[in-house]
């Protein structure tokens, strides 16, 4: 039986998540964080896929994306080949990383896009893969490990509120803007 066809199309906001084979890590190091997060600036690009948060865990990942092309299955499968080839040719080994095609839930309405966007934030400290430092008056978390994210450009979310207009499209999604 083949699988159901995936939900993608332009304008498409997606909560996209992947693992590791047997539940084992995909990410060893901050450098592999930083090989996924080059690997994902590629396809981005190449595939019109906007990156609003993502979140790199020992053995799965999870990214909010907007996929402005249509094209989310062509950008996921070369980000899944190139990590996993990067990563396979360094440590000279062969085979799977991922356990499988990525799994991903379409995002359809303001609310959901918040409820994703704080698991995807959160999902770090309910792991216990956060520490907290002191900063200003509180006490924030911050994780034990940022790679250069920064210039990746990834930094996109915006809490205002705005007509759901920019660029001359809808976004679909009126409380944040692309």
């Amino acid at each position: 039986m083949p699988r159901p066809r995936r939900e993608d199309y332009e304008g498409a906001w997606q909560h996209v998540m992947n693992r590791g084979v047997d539940r084992a890590p995909i990410f060893r190091s901050d450098a592999d964080r930083q090989i996924f997060l080059d690997s994902l600036q590629t396809a981005a690009d190449r595939y019109g896929l906007q990156v609003h948060g993502y979140c790199l865990l020992g053995n799965h990942y999870h990214l909010m994306l907007f996929s402005e092309k249509g094209q989310l299955s062509d950008g996921m499968r070369f980000l899944s080949a190139r990590f996993t080839q990067r990563i396979n040719y360094r440590d000279t080994r062969d085979g799977p990383l991922f356990r499988g095609r990525f799994a991903s839930v379409p995002i359809k309405d303001d609310a959901h896009l918040v409820c994703v966007s704080r698991y995807i934030h959160r999902n770090p400290v309910e792991a216990g893969s956060c520490v907290s430092r002191k900063i200003g008056y509180g006490r924030v978390p911050a994780p034990t490990s940022a790679p250069r994210a920064h210039r990746h450009g990834f930094a996109r979310m915006q809490y205002s509120r705005c007509s759901g207009q920019q660029r001359g499209k809808s976004t679909g999604i009126s409380s944040l803007p692309r």
